[in-house]
């Protein structure tokens, strides 16, 4: 088996974002860390939240060195002390732009079951609305919150102030035309509870769930709880299991 390459992301924004959801937990590449000043930048938040190294400040330098490969946005000129300071060790480093040939190349070959950090959680979730790429950071947010406790499928329902309904953002394991129709008022079946009342709700007798919350057979236990971000409700995470509670 070839020697894992190893990679470092300089900046924590939504780009260096997507690019560590790419390549985390693939077989032959160890992201060894994330750097940026900005320590609550959402990158730096989604490092800790799966357990990878991070810096905010120029401790950094002698772990990037350590690295074949560093990943960074070449159009931040925040980070230009930074990059000058990798270039003069010899460190190579591309565009994050040029990561994607890496992509579709041989260097990055599958993602296997990664484990998380479920005390960070929280702290990843507030950070939703500020991804311009929602469709790929609801898949993740919803993934790692099932890694965490165990769940075997669920759903991110988010909240429309226009309408005050919820609607469903991202799910596994729902049918297309579930997922498009599922509107629920504040209040209205566990989902609507829960946002509601703000609180996280655990349901073990699932005879009493609706169409609306979850259409699936088997379920034993699940749990649903409201996605809040500075006081505001931003919508409700659905995970459940029919492997027990």
């Amino acid at each position: 088996m070839s020697k894992k390459r190893k990679i470092a992301i300089l900046g924590g924004n939504e780009k260096e974002l997507s690019v560590i959801r790419e390549l985390h937990g693939s077989s032959t590449v160890s992201i060894i860390g994330i750097y940026d000043r900005n320590d609550s930048s959402p990158g730096m938040i989604i490092g800790r939240v799966i357990g990878l190294e991070t810096y905010s400040d120029e401790n950094f330098l002698e772990r990037f060195k350590e690295a074949d490969l560093v990943i960074t946005n070449m159009a931040r000129r925040d980070l230009g002390e930074e990059i000058e300071m990798l270039t003069e060790s010899g460190t190579r480093i591309i565009d994050i732009a040029d990561t994607y040939k890496l992509l579709q190349s041989n260097y990055i070959i599958s993602i296997p079951q990664v484990k998380y950090n479920a005390e960070r959680l929280d702290e990843a979730l507030s950070f939703m609305n500020r991804i311009s790429d929602t469709g790929k950071l609801l898949e993740w947010i919803l993934q790692i919150s099932a890694d965490s406790v165990g769940a075997s499928q669920g759903s991110i329902m988010l909240y429309s102030e226009s309408t005050g309904e919820l609607y469903i953002g991202y799910a596994t394991g729902l049918s297309e035309e579930v997922i498009r129709d599922t509107r629920l008022k504040l209040g209205e079946g566990i989902a609507g509870k829960s946002a509601s009342i703000r609180k996280a709700i655990l349901t073990r007798d699932i005879g009493d769930v609706t169409r609306h919350d979850m259409e699936r057979e088997n379920i034993m236990s699940a749990v649903t709880a409201p996605i809040i971000y500075r006081d505001s409700l931003l919508g409700v995470l659905n995970i459940s299991t029919d492997r027990g509670e």
